[in-house]
């Protein structure tokens, strides 16, 4: 499948990977974690209007530039509804460079699929959300799975046998040519981790 295009921009302090998906005439938002002037710049630039930011979890350098985004473009914000408590929370920073949000928009656990399914990936987070384009051949993990590493889970809500169980059962049993589109780093593939992941 051609049709399709991924951009992807390397946000805040903790070099979070935000992307765009343009997928089937409709446009993703993917973990907006900071720098939303980037983000929107981008998107006027190539005249582009999303339909939907996703989030794949809550940690504050994932989501502190949902609401300018959002409010830009009206759009809806999904987020699995076991990480509502922790999108929430006043805890959810890492002062002092990703301070606490003073506002947070409404999220909804229902999104527009547009060829993209929301794949649960506890683990990481309670409510920690891969999103797979089968016909594009692509799976965005955000802190689920790295390149040749896990997420961690030793941060509030994060479970190391759940996130094992998730990525054995959810990820690598897509197919291996499946490019992975991590929250950090470079990009890998379901090949690659199957084959040179040290946690499998």
């Amino acid at each position: 499948m051609q049709n399709f295009t991924i951009h992807k921009f390397t946000v805040g302090w903790l070099e979070t990977n935000c992307y765009i998906l343009t997928l089937k005439n409709i446009t993703t938002v993917i973990d907006p974690g900071a720098d939303a002037k980037t983000i929107i710049s981008y998107l006027e630039a190539n005249k582009l209007i999303p339909d939907q930011i996703l989030l794949t979890h809550a940690h504050i350098d994932h989501i502190s530039a949902v609401k300018e985004v959002a409010d830009k473009y009206g759009t809806s914000v999904y987020l699995n509804e076991n990480d509502e408590e922790l999108y929430n929370s006043p805890a959810n920073s890492i002062e002092p460079i990703f301070p606490s949000l003073s506002k947070r928009i409404k999220t909804t656990s229902k999104f527009n699929a547009a060829g993209i399914e929301a794949i649960f990936t506890p683990g990481h987070t309670k409510g920690g959300t891969c999103f797979y384009a089968k016909e594009a051949k692509l799976l965005i993990s955000g802190d689920t799975i790295f390149n040749e590493s896990i997420g961690r889970t030793d941060l509030p809500g994060g479970n190391h046998n759940q996130i094992i169980k998730s990525i054995n059962d959810k990820i690598l049993t897509l197919p291996p040519e499946t490019i992975i589109y991590p929250g950090h780093g470079p990009e890998t593939s379901v090949d690659h981790e199957s084959k040179y992941n040290p946690y499998f």
